[in-house]
C-alpha cells in the first residue's frame, strides 16, 4: 500500500459500502493515522530504520469511527481493534501469516502469538478474526464439524487446528455460491486461484453473519481481490459530535462600511437581549448575538478543501476507471496480451496520482 493512493483505495472501499477494513502486506513504517474524505487508516509496521516488510491496518468508516477504539499492534503481522456495538463489544484481530516457503518455526511462532491474542478476548466478547493466512481449507467438513461449513475451499492444517482449540469457525465455509466467488488470489504462474484469506468467527455467533464472498472487481491495488462480510450488528456512540460554530471571515475587518454594519447590527441583538436570566443564559445569548452580528456583516469563511483527490477528481477518475477496465478484462481473460493492457493502464494511474 502507497501513502499517495491511500485516496484512491479510499474511494473504491466507499464504492463499496463497507464500514471497517482489515489491511495486510502494508510495508509501510511505523504507526500512523491518515484521515480521508470517507476512512481513516491505520497502520502498524516496523520501525521506520528497518526494512519494510508485512505490516497490517485498519480503514474505518468516519461514520463508525466513534464506536472504534484506537488499534493497538501486537507485532508487524498482528494488529487488534476493538468495536462498540449494541448487542456488544467486538474483538476484531488483524493477522497477516508467514508464507508456505518459512520455515516451520516462524509459521508455529505466529499462530502461536495469534493463539495468546485471541484468548486475550473476554468470554462475552465478539471475536472475528480476518487476514490474509496464506492457507486453504478443505472440504471436509465432516472431520471438521464445528470449524467448517459445507462449502470450504482447500487445506491449511494449523488454521483448522487453531479454530478447532479457540472454537471458531470459517464464515466463508457456511455460505453456499459460486466458486469463483469464494477464491482470492491467483498464482502469477500456474493460474490457478485459491482462498488465502479468510473472515473467522466464534461458533456461537455464526448466526449473526449474513453472507461472506469475494468481490473481484473491487480495484484496491493488490494482488488478493476484497473479502467482504455482512453482519447484523448496530454499532453504538458514545461520544455525541457538537457542531463547531461557523468561522468569520476576517478579511474584512479593515472594511470601514463593513464595520459601520457591524456596530449597528450588534447594538440591536445587544438591546433584545433579556437580561432577567441566570449568567450562563445572558452570556450565552451575548456570544451567540456577537457571532451573528459578525457573520451577517463580514461574511463566513469559505472553507478550503485540502484533499488533492478531491481537487484532481476530473484528472484521476478516468484513469482509475480505465485500470479497472482492463484488470477485469485481465481477470475474465488471463493472455499476455490483457497483462500488458492492465500493466500499462496501472502505470499510468500510477503517473496520474502522483501529478
Amino acid at each position: 500500500m502507497d501513502e499517495n493512493g491511500i485516496a484512491t483505495i479510499d474511494l473504491e472501499l466507499s464504492r463499496r459500502g463497507v464500514d471497517i477494513v482489515e489491511l495486510q502486506e502494508t510495508r509501510l513504517a511505523g504507526t500512523c493515522t491518515i484521515k480521508e474524505a470517507n476512512y481513516t487508516f491505520f497502520w502498524i509496521g516496523r520501525p521506520p530504520e528497518e526494512s519494510r516488510i508485512y505490516g497490517t491496518g485498519f480503514a474505518i468508516s468516519n461514520r463508525p469511527l466513534c464506536s472504534s477504539q484506537t488499534p493497538s499492534g501486537v507485532n508487524d503481522r498482528i494488529s487488534v481493534l476493538k468495536v462498540n456495538t449494541k448487542q456488544g463489544t467486538i474483538f476484531t484481530v488483524n493477522a497477516y501469516a508467514p508464507t508456505l516457503a518459512a520455515s516451520s518455526d516462524d509459521k508455529d511462532c505466529f499462530y502461536h502469538t495469534l493463539e495468546d491474542t485471541i484468548r486475550k478476548a473476554f468470554i462475552w466478547e465478539r471475536v472475528i478474526l480476518l487476514g490474509d493466512f496464506n492457507a486453504r481449507i478443505v472440504e471436509d467438513d465432516f472431520s471438521w464439524p464445528k470449524c467448517i461449513g459445507h462449502f470450504g475451499v482447500e487445506n491449511g492444517q494449523r488454521l483448522i487446528q487453531l479454530c478447532c482449540k479457540n472454537n471458531l469457525v470459517v464464515t466463508s465455509t457456511l455460505f453456499p455460491g459460486k466458486p469463483h466467488r469464494k477464491v482470492s488470489w491467483c498464482h502469477p504462474r500456474s493460474k490457478t486461484w485459491h482462498q488465502l484469506d479468510f473472515v473467522i468467527t466464534r461458533s456461537k455467533h455464526k448466526e449473526e453473519f449474513l453472507n461472506t464472498r469475494l468481490y473481484h472487481s473491487a480495484d484496491c491495488d493488490s494482488d488478493h481481490n476484497l473479502v467482504v462480510s455482512k453482519l447484523r450488528l448496530e454499532p453504538r456512540t458514545y461520544h455525541n459530535q457538537i457542531k463547531a460554530s461557523k468561522k468569520i471571515d476576517v478579511s474584512n475587518l479593515r472594511n470601514q462600511k463593513l464595520q459601520k454594519c457591524y456596530h449597528q447590527s450588534l447594538d440591536k441583538k445587544i438591546a433584545a437581549i433579556n437580561t432577567h436570566t441566570s449568567p450562563e443564559e445572558h452570556w450565552e445569548q451575548l456570544s451567540s448575538s456577537i457571532h451573528n452580528a459578525g457573520s451577517e456583516a463580514f461574511g463566513l469563511k469559505k472553507r478550503q478543501d485540502p484533499d488533492w483527490y478531491s481537487q484532481s477528481r476530473e484528472l484521476l477518475e478516468p484513469a482509475l476507471d480505465r485500470k479497472r477496465a482492463a484488470m477485469l478484462k485481465y481477470q475474465s481473460r488471463a493472455t499476455r496480451q490483457t497483462f500488458a493492457d492492465y500493466h500499462s493502464a496501472k502505470s499510468e494511474a500510477q503517473r496520474t496520482v502522483r501529478l
